[in-house]
């Protein structure tokens, strides 16, 4: 099966039927909300808003074509392969009025107000949320400081244990 829009649904409601209610993120967000055109997209981006991966781990775990990518398995992100098509889902935790997601369990990136946009199929009578533009717009900001961090950690080449906030104090997130 291709990574079209179709599937995209179908991993949405599927995951939704297990109780995991998970955002659209990345390309595909970009795509849904008019930000870039259609194109082809190498693997589907989510966001999960929740405090632990337990559903989600019950889900990779139980469900019988689904394969997990074990090298994907971090205190932050659970991936996994359905129909060759790789999923990723980001954890994010809600603090209060905080948003943020813990890097490998030593950074701590902190989110704006995560705002969706709701895209409804009449048709099949469904909806998918996806990220706003200014939420993946927001991330892309520190999608380098983040790739160092991960270049770091996973190469084993971690300068620091203290938990560093990878946000702008200015930002306004109402």
């Amino acid at each position: 099966m291709e990574n079209d829009l179709k599937f995209l649904k179908y991993i949405v409601a599927r995951l939704e039927h297990a109780g995991i209610s998970c955002i659209v993120f990345g390309g595909w967000a970009e795509e849904l909300a008019g930000v870039i055109a259609p194109r082809p997209h190498g693997d589907i981006d989510l966001l999960y808003l929740s405090n632990d991966f337990e559903k989600v781990d019950s889900f990779i775990k139980n469900e019988s074509d689904i394969t997990e990518i074990s090298a994907k398995h971090f205190s932050h992100k659970r991936a996994f392969l359905c129909n060759d098509v790789m999923v990723e889902i980001m954890l994010v935790s809600c603090r209060g009025e905080r948003f943020l997601t813990n890097f490998w369990g030593e950074y701590e990136f902190e989110w704006p107000k995560i705002s969706t946009i709701r895209i409804i199929d009449d048709l099949n009578k469904s909806e998918i949320l996806a990220c706003a533009p200014q939420v993946v717009n927001y991330y892309h900001q520190y999608e380098g400081q983040i790739a160092e961090l991960r270049a770091r950690h996973v190469h084993g080449y971690v300068l620091s244990s203290h938990a560093i906030c990878l946000h702008d104090d200015k930002t306004n997130r109402s």
